[in-house]
């Protein structure tokens, strides 16, 4: 039960990471004309990021 909660935990953080650093790229590092490509690129993978870090963190209080 132990290591089903860290791995829920790996799994929540990880897609958090990942939403706060494709955010972060896209409005402050990116610059210019290039800003525009890469939020559009990333829209995806922020979409994907927020539905598994919902589900990972409904499975976290459930394990809690």
């Amino acid at each position: 039960m132990e290591s089903l909660v860290a791995v829920c935990r790996f799994v929540h953080f990880a897609a958090v990471f990942i939403l706060f650093g494709s955010i972060a790229f896209g409005s402050v590092i990116a610059a210019g004309q290039v800003r525009a490509l890469v939020v559009q690129r990333l829209a995806s993978w922020q979409r994907i990021a927020i539905w598994v870090a919902a589900l990972s963190a409904v499975v976290w209080l459930a394990l809690a």
